[in-house]
Order: C-alpha cells, then sequence, then structure tokens
C-alpha cells in the first residue's frame, strides 16, 4: 500500500504528537501542526514530520491558504485528523466564554474540513478523522460547554459521512473516554468571580466538581498511545480492524463504555414503551394514509 499523508491538528499537546509519531512508524508522512511558536514542534520535526504553524481559529482565508501551501509544498494529503481543541471544567451557570470554546473544539473542525473537502473531492478520495469524546454522547455538568462543542462534532460527522461518499470520502469519529494527556491538567476551570458570587447556591456543586478534578489527575483511564494505535488501525484498516467492517464512531476505553451504553439502552426502551404516543403526533392523513415514501427518503439519509 501507497504510503498516506496525515495531516494532523493540535499536535503541541493531547493525542497529536501521538498521531504524528505513529504515522511515521508505519511509513506514513506526517504533516504536524500548532498555533503559535512553531519550535514547540522540533521533536516532531527531527522525527521526520513536516511541521506548520496553523491556529484553527483562524479566517478561513488564512485556514485554506495554509493547507494550499501544505499540499503545493508536500504534496496530496489523504487524512485529516480534527484534533485540535481543549476541554474547560465548569457549570451552565459560571462559564463565560463558550463561544471561545466553540471556536476552537467545532468551528475549529468545520474550517479545516471546508478547506480539505475540495482536495478530497477532486482526488475522489480522503479521510476524515474527528476526535470527539464520550461527553459527546452522554452530557455532564462538570464540562457542559465542551460536551456541546463534543455534541455538535457528532452532527457534522453525520453529515459529511453522506456528503462525502459519493465521492469516496470518509468521516470516522472516535469517543475516547479520559486519557492521561495533558487535557485534564489543562481544564481548571476559569470562571469570572463576580457571576461566581450572584449564584452562591452553586457552591457545593462547584466544590464537588473540584474535588472530582483533582481526583482525576494522574489515574485517567484511558492510555493515549493504545487509543492512537487503534484509531490509525481503523483509519488504515490494519492490526485490530484488519478483516472488519469499519465503524463510523466507536467509544475508547471502559470509562466510555460504562458511560454511553446505558444511556442508550436507556433510550431505545423508552422509545419502545412510548412508540404509540410517538406516532400518534403524525398528522391525521398520514396515519390514515401512511407516507411510505417520505420515510424511503428519511431513511436513505440516516
Amino acid at each position: 500500500m501507497a504510503p498516506k499523508t496525515w495531516l494532523i491538528t493540535g499536535c503541541t499537546s493531547g493525542f497529536g504528537a501521538d498521531f504524528v509519531y505513529e504515522a511515521l512508524k508505519r511509513g506514513d508522512r506526517a504533516i504536524a501542526t500548532g498555533r503559535g511558536d512553531i519550535s514547540r514542534l522540533s521533536a516532531l520535526k527531527q522525527a521526520g514530520a513536516h511541521v506548520y504553524t496553523l491556529d484553527v481559529t483562524a479566517s478561513s482565508e488564512a485556514i485554506n491558504e495554509t493547507v494550499a501551501k501544505m499540499i503545493e509544498e508536500v504534496g496530496d494529503i489523504d487524512i485529516l485528523v480534527n484534533n485540535a481543541g481543549y476541554l474547560r471544567m465548569g457549570l451552565v451557570a459560571d462559564l463565560q466564554a463558550w463561544r471561545d470554546i466553540f471556536e476552537t473544539n467545532f468551528f475549529g473542525a468545520l474550517k479545516m474540513t471546508q478547506a480539505l473537502l475540495p482536495h478530497f473531492r477532486a482526488r475522489k478520495t480522503g479521510d476524515f478523522v474527528f476526535i470527539g469524546s464520550i461527553y459527546g454522547l452522554v452530557g455532564n455538568m462538570a464540562c457542559t460547554s465542551y460536551s456541546a462543542t463534543k455534541f455538535a462534532l457528532e452532527s457534522l460527522h453525520d453529515g459529511l459521512i453522506q456528503e462525502g461518499a459519493p465521492f469516496g470520502i470518509r468521516s470516522l469519529m472516535f469517543e475516547p473516554g479520559v486519557c492521561r494527556t495533558e487535557v485534564v491538567k489543562n481544564s481548571k476551570e476559569k470562571v469570572d468571580t463576580t457571576h461566581r458570587k450572584m449564584v452562591e447556591e452553586l457552591a457545593p456543586i462547584r466544590s464537588f466538581i473540584d474535588t472530582v478534578h483533582e481526583a482525576m489527575l494522574g489515574n485517567e483511564v484511558g492510555d493515549p498511545k493504545k487509543v492512537v494505535k487503534v484509531m490509525v488501525d481503523i483509519v488504515k484498516g490494519e492490526g485490530v480492524a484488519e478483516g472488519k467492517e469499519i465503524p463510523n464512531r466507536l467509544p475508547l476505553g471502559s470509562d466510555a463504555l460504562v458511560a454511553v451504553q446505558p444511556k442508550y439502552e436507556t433510550m431505545l426502551k423508552q422509545w419502545g414503551d412510548w412508540k404509540d404516543v410517538i406516532l400518534s403526533t403524525d398528522c391525521d392523513d398520514v396515519i390514515e394514509r401512511g407516507n411510505p415514501e417520505y420515510v424511503t427518503m428519511m431513511q436513505a439519509f440516516t
């Protein structure tokens, strides 16, 4: 198999560097990116990666120019890993920076995806890899804004599966549990103290979140290197994925499975129990004659 070229965002922390090393180890090429001082990527450059400064919160025009430069200098890109993002702890009532976290975690991934879509369509091939989270499947009051960005990525991923399929483009979503990266350490909530005083009745909940956060540090369940190895296996159809049907989304980690599986089992049971009520809200003419054409059309989009 010919070597693939991976473009990976957010390589200064989290999974980014591990993706670069894993791709290089398999004989592929890697483009490592990060915002700010590019010297922070020097170890990846020494390992053989191409390194570029790239801020996913920049304008679409700036991102498009940088991506075009990469293609001109490195060659065709086969895989985009939308990894850049951060975790922010805090309650709905406290957080003042919802727009900021969406700019990085969601709109950053969206702009990168839009920058690569024409390239992938023209080549009739390409893979988008989204680094989601169990908190994009199961909300958590301790990090509501972060969860919201990851829920939004889930929807983007679903739409992209359908939009990309006619052009040979895949979209893959991974939902890791909490891993031993710098993400949790760097996520200590930063809130406006004046606003906090306005809702002091939430102090016990905040205290509980702070306690959980401190207890989590160093005790995260997931091994980032193991997680990245599995993700690369699935993208390439190798290792644990060889000979298997490739899932378009997959939670990773025992904490992910424990959190996610009961939620969806409960939802399916409740929907079954309430099926008659759910169906009863259709228009009378639809109930009388049914609407097979519409149902068939909707099934085609799911």
